[in-house]
């Protein structure tokens, strides 16, 4: 494969930075106020900022605290409130700094939305970079208040209930129509509740919804949907209005028990997508109790699932006139008691013409550890057939001559082609999980742990090549979402130290640490926001939710590029050019 690299050659570190900050956007996260300006000039002179944060009623709160974070990229300094709501921030170098307030309660909890300074009054739209450039400059902002629905699902006893998703529809008045949610929806906290912001005199209906199924966090039980004032669907709720004087309208809704909570598996399809080739549903594993699955198998219309008549069972042959289709299939679990969502199948790939066959497919060679498993198509038809041969290992797909890497217990599974080797971890229980590998560098990064219940200290470095695992212990905690490869190859580990570091793939040497967000720790539920990394033209963007910030960091220098404040707190990033 030809890379960028090797078409343009040793990269420019300049046109390169250029590059960056023209065509990186940082999905999910509000990338506004990424300027290329240069970090405010160290001077022996600095100046103060002082002012009176209020809530747009006059009153005051402790809780609001003052960020200041240099145009350029630097340190964001934060100031507290006193009672009578005035602030100081003194000893800064004199420059442009963006100037925003908030609230320190997050969540159900927050009384405040952001505010950001303009150099005249106080806004709760984005503003760029003021000017504080010398002696004291006073500021007043005006913050208003975190106004909406604030929704409690409970149960039939009026118990909390955690983990529900809020649904909403707004209604249009210019079409007349309730339109649902654009985004992602809230989701209860511990104490049952969810906010819903919302604008004064605009009709909402609420209800809850139980759709939150994972792994990882799955909760024992599910409930039936249930909306305000006793409706069962959003159509029959009652819709609440914020008038001028409301800040938060609270309201109560008891959901009923629907069953047990059932996990669904994650189907996949075995076979090529041909006519009259014989496709199969793999359905995974469901439970945690015996489960009786159907199958519907689907084809893609535009953006609609259209099921095909009569395709219900866990094999289905296409036929002529699904030829140039995608083809799905749903599986559906249900067991007594209990209650699962419908899996849909990822696509089975479009559907092609007649199929040729073969006399049969023979496997030699032993499946242990390090030997080598050859596959052997017999007398296909025609001869002159291009064989295409698709390994299947706990249900991942492997094709081609790519070499796959699937993590184990004790080692991993790499796949070369037609065959694959096991290596094992050079730990009985040697567990490797999620890993993170590159285009053009035979060594994949993965996670590793040597206790089921322990915590990730190390990291494993597997070379595809030499089938061998080194293990680099990089002396503090981390998580999944703190992985990454840079664009040279180098393997990325942010730990809960707050520091970033490189490791060459080659050698498992840490050749670089920076220190760049604060310490922290990992959250109990995986789901909560931690800080994670994302790389994308040499530079790693790493969220702090803790500060509601994202810093862009060069790891090749060890430089924090840029820190931006943003107006909520990070959780999932992609990061994505255009």
């Amino acid at each position: 494969m030809t890379t960028a690299r090797d078409r343009a050659g040793t990269r420019s570190r300049a046109g390169t930075r250029s590059r960056r900050a023209a065509a990186t956007l940082v999905a999910a996260l509000v990338a506004t106020g990424l300027g290329l300006t240069a970090a405010p000039a160290r001077a022996d002179t600095t100046v103060t900022l002082t002012g009176v944060v209020v809530g747009e009623d006059g009153s005051t709160d402790t809780r609001a605290e003052v960020h200041v974070s240099p145009e350029g990229g630097g340190t964001v300094q934060r100031a507290s409130v006193a009672a009578d709501g005035s602030f100081t921030l003194a000893g800064l170098q004199p420059g442009r700094y963006h100037v925003g307030a908030n609230d320190t309660r997050t969540g159900a909890d927050a009384v405040f939305t952001w505010e950001w300074w303009n150099g005249t009054t106080s806004d709760p739209r984005y503003f760029g970079a003021v000017d504080l450039s010398a002696g004291t400059t006073q500021v007043r902002f005006e913050l208003d208040y975190a106004r909406g629905v604030l929704a409690t699902a409970v149960d039939t006893t009026g118990a909390p209930l955690p983990g529900i998703s809020l649904y909403f529809e707004e209604y249009d008045a210019a079409s007349d129509r309730w339109i649902g949610p654009r985004s992602d929806t809230p989701v209860t906290d511990a104490q049952g509740r969810a906010l819903l912001r919302t604008t004064r005199d605009v009709p909402h209906r609420v209800c809850f919804r139980d759709v939150n199924y994972s792994y990882e966090n799955r909760p024992t039980l599910r409930y039936h949907q249930a909306c305000w004032n006793g409706a069962t669907e959003p159509a029959g709720a009652t819709p609440i209005t914020l008038g001028a004087q409301d800040r938060k309208v609270e309201i109560t809704i008891p959901l009923t028990l629907a069953g047990r909570s059932l996990r669904h598996g994650y189907p996949f399809v075995h076979g090529t997508p041909q006519v009259g080739a014989p496709l199969t549903a793999e359905p995974t594993a469901w439970g945690p109790v015996p489960v009786a699955l159907t199958y519907r198998w689907l084809y893609l219309e535009g953006s609609t699932l259209v099921p095909i008549p009569g395709a219900v069972s866990a094999t289905f042959t296409p036929t002529a006139d699904l030829v140039g289709r995608d083809l799905h299939v749903e599986v559906t679990g249900t067991a007594a008691g209990h209650v699962t969502p419908p899996a849909v199948t990822a696509p089975a790939g479009v559907v092609g013409g007649s199929t040729p066959s073969a006399a049969g497919l023979r496997l030699t060679g032993a499946t242990t550890a390090g030997s080598t498993v050859t596959a052997h198509v017999d007398a296909p038809v025609p001869a002159s057939s291009n064989v295409e041969l698709r390994w299947y290992a706990d249900g991942e797909t492997v094709a081609g001559e790519e070499t796959v890497v699937l993590g184990c217990e004790d080692g991993v599974l790499i796949l070369h082609g037609d065959h694959f080797h096991k290596v094992a971890s050079p730990d009985a229980y040697g567990r490797i999980g999620n890993q993170f590998g590159t285009e053009t560098s035979a060594v994949v990064l993965g996670d590793y742990k040597t206790d089921p219940e322990g915590i990730l200290t190390s990291v494993s470095l597997i070379d595809t090549e030499a089938e061998t695992i080194q293990i680099v212990d990089i002396g503090s905690q981390y998580t999944f979402r703190n992985l990454a490869r840079g664009d040279d190859d180098t393997a990325l580990v942010l730990g809960t130290d707050g520091a970033l570091r490189v490791i060459d793939p080659a050698t498992g040497e840490i050749v670089r640490s920076t220190p760049v967000i604060d310490a922290w720790e990992v959250p109990e539920e995986w789901q909560q926001p931690q800080p994670a990394i994302k790389v994308v033209d040499g530079m790693a963007y790493i969220t702090e939710p803790a500060t509601d910030e994202l810093h862009v960091v060069d790891y090749e220098t060890g430089e924090v590029w840029k820190s931006v404040e943003l107006p909520a707190t990070p959780n999932e990033m992609v990061v994505v050019t255009g």
